[in-house]
């Protein structure tokens, strides 16, 4: 069964407090030894000349791979919001302009009736 959105949102947040803090850098592709460093230039990935890849902190491995499966269903949420975006945006200047019209003076009268 493929994991609702909320779970791998969650399980995403769990890999990422046990991983080596980011923002992690990465090597070119086409690097004879590709290698990734954390924020503070740790090497946590190198890859050896034979192919080898040394993990210095164990949960890194588990929140790669968990971002590669979960990119393409956060792709399609993200896909699905962004459409909905000038509608929420419409909807969010209609209610500014009724805040603005209700708060104009005399609109209310005293006792809290229109």
């Amino acid at each position: 069964m493929t994991p609702t959105l909320p779970e791998i949102v969650r399980k995403l947040r769990e890999l990422e407090a046990k991983a080596t803090p980011g923002p992690w850098t990465a090597s070119p592709p086409e690097a004879a030894n590709p290698s990734v460093w954390g924020g503070d230039g740790f090497d946590l990935l190198e890859t050896s000349a034979d192919g080898v890849a040394d993990f210095q902190n164990g949960h890194d491995p588990a929140l790669i791979a968990a971002m590669r499966n979960a990119l393409p269903q956060l792709l399609e949420a993200a896909d699905a919001l962004l459409i909905r975006l000038p509608e929420v945006k419409e909807a969010m200047r209609r209610c500014e302009e009724l805040l603005d019209a209700l708060s104009q003076p005399g609109l209310v009268e005293e006792g809290g009736s229109a």
